[in-house]
């Protein structure tokens, strides 16, 4: 131990004498301490802000028949989400015939 006790002391005469040393140890101790600080405050909060993204929706579904019975899953999808203000959506219904 008293062995390693002399080593980390002239270590850090050295250090203290050469302004080099000292600005590099310095930028190794500062440099994480910045990375992490940065990506723990930008992951902190995912979801805080996910009401301003704007979502574009558009439904090309034009409906079907199962059963005797007439649906249409799209037009449900887009009323369900247009009483919906967790999101910004933007929603755009689009009529097509497909042939099969």
């Amino acid at each position: 131990m008293k062995n390693g006790w002399k080593i980390y002391s002239k270590d850090m005469k050295n250090i203290t004498r050469n302004w080099v040393a000292a600005i590099l140890i310095g930028g190794l101790i500062i440099l994480p301490s910045l990375y992490a600080w940065f990506n723990i405050k930008a992951s902190w909060d995912p979801y805080g802000q996910t009401d301003q993204i704007p979502i574009g929706v558009v439904n090309e579904d034009a409906g079907g028949q199962v059963r005797d019975e007439k649906i249409n899953v799209g037009n449900d999808l887009v009323n369900t989400l247009k009483n919906n203000d967790s999101m910004d959506w933007h929603l755009q219904t689009v009529k097509r015939q497909w042939k099969i």
